[in-house]
């Protein structure tokens, strides 16, 4: 079942993002910190957030899927065409239920909201190592929208 996620939620929605984090601060030391990636402070304004769609999927009274996004307006550069995109901050499946539909449904169910509000589209950022996360968005019909490169100068050893 699909509900909004409530601020009662919070333990098992650090649970989920941690998840997430864990696989983000193995392949990437140098940019992520170890510890919790989901602060009381920060899961409370982004449940409140009005222009937020925070949702969970539970199965036998136990969250095991999340979807965060947040409703974007760009208009800042007078080049870029007026656009509003729902941005996933999170999405992810408990690593025991992977594989089963679940994070089809969660982003289905952003769909069908999005286009009911006529939004012009649904973005993510996901990094180049999560191989497995770039197959899912493509199963959903995700391209590539930009690629974003980078030169590392200096590693955290060296400070």
């Amino acid at each position: 079942m699909i509900r909004n996620l409530e601020l009662l939620d919070y333990e098992a929605a650090k649970r989920l993002v941690y998840q997430v984090h864990a696989l983000h601060y193995k392949n990437r030391p140098d940019i992520y910190e170890e510890g919790n990636p989901l602060p009381w402070e920060y899961y409370a304004d982004i449940i409140n957030d009005k222009d937020a769609l925070n949702i969970a999927y539970e199965e036998d009274n136990q969250i095991i899927g999340l979807l965060m996004a947040t409703k974007k307006i760009s208009n800042s550069i007078p080049t870029i065409k007026k656009r509003t995109t729902y941005f996933i901050e999170d999405i992810v499946v408990d690593d025991h239920y992977q594989k089963k539909g679940i994070g089809k449904k969660l982003y289905n169910y952003l769909l069908d909201k999005a286009k009911k509000e006529g939004i012009d589209a649904i973005e993510l950022n996901v990094w180049s190592f999560n191989s497995s996360a770039i197959k899912f968005y493509e199963s959903l019909g995700m391209t590539i929208k930009n690629m974003k490169f980078e030169s590392i100068l200096s590693s955290n050893d060296d400070k």
